[in-house]
């Protein structure tokens, strides 16, 4: 018996040490702000990007991050997306051979609209293009492979 209960106060300490190891700090006002705008989030995992807090987490079988301030403003939320959730002008507007290089689409939700981004990998480049509120495409960035 004393060997049981040594077992389960062992596993509890342990579980507990690494939990607590594991935590992420992130803004108490961000915290509050997520509840506020997504209480039925679930498996929610925190970290700091910069001067931000990110909260990345499951909605209705869906990926999804959102960003806070320090102070708990909303800055935006993502998910990445497959190239038919885009929409249909945004996919008519991409070259026919640049879907095929397509490497990740990312919609971005603000308070000021939505915005995709859209990288796409091709002769030793990656390019990433930006559409705002469903406007055309534009050149956002180019990073050369070498």
């Amino acid at each position: 018996m004393k060997q049981i209960i040594l077992a389960i106060t062992m596993s509890i300490s342990s579980f507990i040490m690494t939990a607590s190891a594991n935590e992420i700090k992130s803004s108490p006002l961000a915290v509050s702000s997520f509840e506020n705008s997504f209480p039925t989030a679930a498996d929610i995992m925190w970290k700091e990007v910069g001067d931000f807090y990110q909260a990345t987490f499951v909605l209705d079988g869906q990926i999804l991050s959102a960003f806070y301030s320090e102070a708990g403003d909303f800055i935006a939320v993502t998910k990445n997306i497959s190239f038919f959730d885009l929409p249909l002008n945004l996919q008519l507007n991409l070259k026919k051979d640049d879907t095929s290089w397509i490497k990740d689409i990312i919609s971005v939700s603000t308070t000021s609209g939505n915005a995709y981004y859209l990288q796409i990998e091709k002769a030793g480049s990656t390019m990433i293009y930006k559409s705002f509120n469903n406007k055309k495409w534009v050149l956002h960035s180019v990073n050369d492979k070498f």
